[in-house]
This record gives structure tokens, sequence and C-alpha cells, in this order.
């Protein structure tokens, strides 16, 4: 979680910005191979004023993420289960 907006943090992650701790805020795979962002991946998200908004919001997308994840890894069991795919 950020208090900056998306083109601000990856211009942090790129420049390899550092708190007033001296903590590094980057990411090394960003600073790395990051070449542009993808406003298609966050542009429906909204932005938060509250810290106690963006955390209900982060919580309930885990949750989604968290059932998307168990469907997918059911899907795969019965998939394999039954012989329908065979691994080389």
């Amino acid at each position: 979680m950020t208090s900056k907006n998306p083109k601000e943090r990856f211009k942090q992650h790129k420049e390899g910005t550092h708190n007033n701790k001296g903590f590094d805020l980057s990411s090394a795979i960003v600073k790395k191979y990051g070449i542009f962002l993808r406003p298609s991946l966050y542009f429906k998200l909204a932005q938060f004023k509250k810290i106690d908004d963006a955390l209900a919001a982060e919580k309930q997308l885990a949750a989604v993420f968290n059932i998307a994840s168990k469907i997918s890894n059911f899907i795969k069991s019965k998939v394999f289960a039954h012989g329908m795919v065979t691994v080389a």
C-alpha cells in the first residue's frame, strides 16, 4: 500500500528511491525489467483517502483471489484425476 499514485510509485521503483531511514522503497524486479505501466491492470481500482478503506478493499480482493485459486485447483485435480490430460 502506498500514498503515491501508480506513476509516482513506478518512478520510485525505477530510480531506487530510499526513505528517510534509508529503507529501499523500490522493487529490484521493476528496477531491472520495468519498462512501462499497464493501466489496464489498475485503472478500475479506486484510490482511497483512508487507510481503513484501502485495507477493507484489499481484504475483499484477497478473498476473491483465494476463491479463484480454489476453483482453479479443484478443476485441475479433476482433470488430472480422470486422465483427461497427461504430463509428459
